[in-house]
């Protein structure tokens, strides 16, 4: 990869453009570069982190009139070519990308430039067509995550490039002549792109602007590789941490469970099974607001506390007790939320996010984070949330601003502005309050791009509620978010959404352990977040529940130097049969490998693992059950099953 960042600007333009054009630049005696008619100062910024490199672009208008900027790169960058083998060569690169859907998260894709629509279509002209991905809104991961990985299969290494945005973005694979008049390969980068999403920008005399950041880099190797040096960069550029970066065990009661409709005698029932198991924090989900079903008012927005809803106690009472047992209480909110039927909604009609006039949603709006008193407001509700004794907030955010909204900007900027006040507002309730720990859930994973997972100490990976289809979330998610950050539902005993009513249930076979089993090895992958009905668990399924914990609390202080490994590559939602990954330790030379069988009837299958060393010992470390068995045979191991869906987690040292 050319580590020279071109620009790419495009200013009061009328006419069609394509992206791959560089601005036409003068350089100044002092080095300072400027667009040809000098009323643009442009800089390019890096810095090295890890061994990523930090890019963006900022832009100052210099002239005496202003300038309607309608698209900046935040890098614009060559793929360098020391082979034989051209662009468009079959051979030649491999394009890594991955996917992502609510409910079906980290779903990586392979595939050769001509398949997505970069192929040679003439000799004597410049290639014309281009391929892209992007996100419009400010759920910034729900349909693709920001990053792109380059293979050169001729020269075995790979480019990676990574999009820091929690609003729009635009990634696009375009060709150049470069400085040799060579057709060259470019990947273009922008959070600032007026065919992405309508963004421009009305630079005033002496005003600057800068864009999002983009991580990049090369790595001799593959697609690893490139994940272990993204994941050294996330760590380094995480402004929250957990003490002595040790995950903790956490239970939550919505997936699964009691679906935001807890009481007295079901949150009770919960937080002593909780204790009993290891369980570290327990978090009330949605529920504990005042809601139209019993206090006449859905708060969120209001966020009043509900009277009524853990009768014959109160929600301090809960509170106290989750304390007395030993473990922190937590708390969910959608803090940027406010409901069509809550006083916030129309007393504060003003501070809700508009386009065209209009607010934005339908049932749920979004309060406008830019306005100070907005964040006062909120911030009295995490100081009411804080002296009642809760040390940890659940943030969600359940919809998405589209295009954007208005503003002083257009509507895809007065977004972006709206999403860097949000994260500011995250910082300050850190530095306000060290021991309160803050997760970041977007309909799971709908919003877990790195710029904001930076501000949070941990991330919900996704809302799957189907246990078998979290493996491949799990292999996904590992890759762009570190592991101890990663949060996993595991929900034994579950109570699907259509039996919340009655709070049953549902029918199946717990008796042999292999559900419950299966369940905490997703979760033993991340962090661990427990739901389900655990108090009505049988001796064996409590067992296995607490030997998961226990087993978790002595290895997870590795978490935060582990790196994941694929030794089958990666796996989508739709794959069945014996499928593995795992989080590797260089400093220990130890992996820890969870294998899942997921609606197959083949029974066991063999990993060569000799891509990371000669294995010294391969233990089982869960589940002690029946019929799983593990035997290790030079650098493969060997892991069996009994019928039926199951999973186990193995320890190996090389």
């Amino acid at each position: 990869m050319d580590n020279k960042n071109y620009f790419s600007i495009i200013k009061n333009s009328e006419e069609p453009h394509i992206s791959c054009l560089k601005t036409k630049t003068v350089e100044a005696p002092d080095g300072t570069i400027y667009t040809e008619d000098k009323t643009l100062e442009l800089k390019c910024h890096s810095k090295k982190v890890c061994n990523s490199l930090e890019c963006f672009t900022t832009i100052k208008n210099v002239s005496d009139k202003n300038i309607d900027i309608n698209q900046v790169s935040s890098s614009f960058v060559e793929v360098k070519n020391e082979g034989k083998l051209k662009w468009y060569d079959e051979d030649k690169y491999k394009i890594h990308y991955c996917q992502s859907a609510w409910l079906g998260e980290g779903q990586w894709n392979s595939s050769t430039l001509d398949n997505l629509g970069m192929y040679q279509v003439y000799d004597d002209h410049q290639h014309r067509n281009c391929a892209a991905i992007s996100s419009k809104g400010s759920w910034s991961t729900c349909l693709y995550y920001p990053l792109v990985m380059v293979e050169d299969l001729e020269l075995k290494k790979t480019h990676y490039f990574e999009i820091k945005s929690s609003a729009s973005w635009y990634i696009e694979f375009c060709t150049e002549y470069n400085e040799n008049n060579e057709e060259a390969l470019y990947i273009f980068l922008s959070d600032s792109c007026e065919k992405n999403d309508g963004w421009y920008k009305d630079l005033a005399p002496g005003e600057s602007y800068q864009t999002a950041s983009v991580i990049c880099g090369t790595v001799e190797g593959g697609f690893e590789e490139a994940i272990k040096e993204l994941i050294d960069y996330k760590r380094a550029d995480s402004k929250v941490n957990f003490d002595n970066n040790v995950p903790p065990v956490c239970f939550n009661d919505y997936m699964n469970c009691c679906w935001a409709m807890p009481s007295y005698e079901k949150t009770t029932a919960l937080v002593d099974k909780a204790a009993e198991l290891g369980v570290e924090i327990f978090c009330l989900d949605s529920g504990w607001q005042a809601t139209l079903l019993d206090d006449t008012v859905r708060s969120k927005g209001d966020w009043v506390v509900s009277e009524s809803r853990f009768l014959p106690k109160t929600f301090k009472d809960i509170i106290d007790y989750v304390n007395s047992k030993g473990m922190k209480c937590g708390a969910w909110l959608e803090i940027e939320a406010v409901m069509d039927n809550s006083k916030a909604y129309t007393e504060l009609d003003k501070y809700v996010a508009k386009r065209r006039g209009r607010r934005i949603g339908t049932q749920s709006a979004f309060f406008d984070f830019t306005s100070e008193f907005i964040q006062d407001k909120l911030e009295k509700v995490f100081d009411m949330l804080y002296g009642m004794g809760i040390r940890y907030i659940k943030n969600d955010y359940n919809q998405s601003l589209g295009v954007g909204c208005d503003g002083e900007f257009s509507l895809s900027e007065t977004m972006r502005e709206n999403m860097f006040a949000f994260c500011k507002f995250i910082d300050k309730m850190q530095a306000k309050y060290p021991d309160l720990i803050i997760e970041n859930c977007g309909s799971g994973g709908m919003r877990c791009d790195s710029e904001t997972l930076s501000h949070f100490h941990l991330q919900s990976t996704s809302d799957q509620e189907v246990y078998t289809c979290n493996p491949s979330i799990i292999c996904g998610s590992l890759s762009y978010m570190p592991a101890e950050k990663a949060g996993i539902w595991s929900y034994p005993y579950p109570v699907r959404y259509c039996d919340r009513m009655e709070y049953k249930v549902f029918e199946d076979d717990y008796s042999n352990g292999h559900q419950t089993a299966f369940n905490m090895v997703n979760s033993m992958m991340g962090l661990i977040y427990l739901s389900g009905r655990i108090d009505v668990a049988d001796e064996l399924n409590q067992k296995l529940m607490k030997d998961a914990i226990e087993i978790y609390k002595e290895i997870r202080c590795d978490y935060a130097s582990t790196y994941p490994i694929y030794p089958m590559g990666t796996f989508r939602l739709k794959d069945k049969g014996i499928l593995s990954m795992g989080l590797y330790v260089p400093e220990k030379k130890t992996a820890y490998l969870a294998v899942w069988k997921i609606n197959t009837d083949k029974s066991e299958l063999v990993i060569d693992l000799s891509k990371y060393g000669s294995i010294k010992k391969a233990d089982k470390l869960y589940p002690d059950l029946k019929d799983y068995e593990l035997t290790c045979s030079g650098n493969t191991i060997k892991a069996e099953f009994p019928s039926g869906n199951c999973a186990s987690l193995v320890k190996v040292e090389f």
